[in-house]
């Protein structure tokens, strides 16, 4: 092992590979421009006349692509769908039932809390919601509403919504 230690600390003062000459140093280390030199320089100057013809040739075809700068809500969308009534200013997920008045089927009527502090009576029919939404059915512990919109892609799709009790009294 000492021996290992003295020859690696020998080489390093002789100047093997580490030394500064090697590095880059004065006199040693540099090497004269040659043909790979030559051949670099011409493949560099080359290189932007290449590259202006593959931009010049270049052709893009939007047939088919979804427009990456398309804003996914339009603002004429948004200002034609104004709220007809006050539970169309709210979110589904923000409403809350207070009560249920239960009947035949088509005759129940629910209480429905909103944000502003008003209650409102819905029943089968009665359109709440931001996104088109209608309620389709009320039984004892929910409000069942479907809602339309719009997906990422512009196409039609209709969620089902629960709106349920937080806590079910019998």
């Amino acid at each position: 092992m000492k021996k290992f230690l003295i020859i690696v600390l020998g080489l390093i003062l002789i100047g093997g590979p580490s030394s500064p000459a090697g590095c880059g140093g004065k006199g040693k280390g540099k090497p004269a421009p040659g043909p790979a030199a030559e051949k670099k320089a011409t493949a560099e100057e080359a290189a932007p006349e290449a590259i202006s013809e593959m931009v010049a040739s270049y052709e893009f075809h939007s047939e088919g692509k979804r427009d990456p700068f398309y804003p996914f809500v339009s603002v004429e969308e948004e200002e034609n769908q104004k709220a007809s009534t006050p539970l169309e200013r709210f979110d589904i997920y923000q409403l809350k039932i207070n009560g249920i008045l239960s009947g035949s089927t088509s005759d129940s009527r629910a209480m429905v809390g909103a944000p502003d502090g008003q209650v409102y009576i819905v029943r089968t029919g009665t359109a709440i919601g931001r996104h088109s939404g209608r309620v389709t059915e009320i039984n004892r512990t929910c409000i069942v509403i479907l809602e339309k919109f719009k997906d990422f892609y512009g196409k039609a799709q209709e969620r089902k919504s629960n709106l349920c009790f937080t806590e079910v009294v019998k």
